[in-house]
C-alpha cells in the first residue's frame, strides 16, 4: 500500500500483485477513484480500467494519467467534487445495502415460516 498525504488531502493506492483500489480523501469525504472519475463525466476517458492487471507497470502508468484529470479538483484544488462525491456515493452504498438487507430479511423470515411449518407437521 502506498499513500499521499498533503494536509487534509490523501490518497492511497493499495496494492499486492496488481492495483487493486485507489481512494482519495480530504477530511472525511472519501471516493473511490472510478466513482471519482465517472462522476466528472470522464468514465470513457480514464485509463486505470483493469485494476488488476498483471503488467503494474501499465497499471501505474495509467493511474498516473488518470491523475492529470484530478488536479484542478483533488490535487491543486480545494476538493470540492470530491465531498459533492463522496456524499453521493456513501447514498448510493446506503440504498444498496438497505436493499440488500431487505432482500435477506425477506429470505430469512421466509426460512423461519418454512422451518415453522416443518416442526408443525411433525407434531
Amino acid at each position: 500500500m502506498a499513500s499521499f498525504n498533503n494536509g487534509r488531502k490523501k490518497f492511497i493506492i493499495n496494492y499486492q500483485d496488481s492495483i487493486r483500489r485507489v481512494i482519495y480523501q480530504f477530511d472525511n469525504s472519501i471516493v473511490c477513484h472510478d466513482f471519482y472519475l465517472d462522476q466528472l463525466g470522464l468514465a470513457d476517458k480514464k485509463q486505470l480500467l483493469n485494476f488488476h492487471s498483471g503488467n503494474k507497470i501499465i497499471a501505474f502508468r495509467h493511474i498516473l494519467e488518470d491523475f492529470e484529470f484530478l488536479v484542478s479538483d483533488f490535487f491543486n484544488g480545494d476538493c470540492i467534487k470530491l465531498k459533492e462525491f463522496s456524499k453521493r456515493q456513501d447514498n448510493i452504498i446506503t440504498i444498496h445495502n438497505e436493499k440488500l438487507r431487505g432482500e435477506y430479511n425477506v429470505k430469512f423470515d421466509e426460512f423461519r415460516i418454512e422451518t415453522a411449518s416443518v416442526m408443525l407437521s411433525l407434531i
